[in-house]
């Protein structure tokens, strides 16, 4: 159903960020990029720890987001401190929304079980279950950052964490 990820992994931090470049510039002046089709490629991991993968190839709902990220991942990503708020910030510029692993059902944790500490709401949020059961992180918007409830059959881009939350490894997921 989903285009198979190839996934780069590297434990040291330094030649992970030269092979990203590398692949990066590759993939940009291949012919994978040039041809008039769209082509799916989607990059971009942070370094350690966790590893983030970005997905932007398609749109999916919160559940086929985290359908996704299991399959190939780990889960739909978890935002534990103000750094990793950040990093996901840098990863996904010029988007608006993003799906993380957050949902109504329930808020106090995240979908892949760790403890929800870390509350980065957008203020008066969240609110009635009218508005949504499911996170998303508002990325290109005056309150970058910050979380605002949205419908979970919403098709937005998404989020993936991939290992354990403590790992060291940095990933490039390029889908072909």
């Amino acid at each position: 159903m989903y285009p198979r990820p190839v996934r780069l992994l590297r434990t040291d931090a330094a030649s992970a960020h030269i092979t990203v470049l590398l692949t990066v510039s590759f993939l940009l002046s291949s012919k994978l990029y040039s041809q008039n089709k769209p082509s799916e490629i989607s990059c971009f991991c942070a370094s350690s720890p966790p590893s983030y993968v970005f997905k932007n190839w398609t749109n999916l709902t919160w559940e086929e987001a985290q359908s996704y990220c299991m399959e190939f991942h780990t889960d739909l990503a978890s935002v534990r401190n103000e750094e990793e708020s950040t990093l996901i910030q840098q990863i996904v510029k010029g988007i608006k929304y993003v799906f993380v692993g957050l949902s109504r059902k329930p808020w106090p944790s995240w979908s892949d079980g760790t403890e929800h500490k870390f509350k980065n709401w957008l203020i008066r949020h969240p609110s009635s279950e009218e508005t949504g059961d499911c996170a998303t992180s508002l990325i290109g918007a005056t309150d970058a950052g910050k979380w605002v409830e949205d419908h979970c059959d919403r098709k937005l881009p998404f989020m993936c964490h991939y290992g354990e939350l403590s790992s060291n490894k940095l990933t490039l997921t390029v889908l072909h």
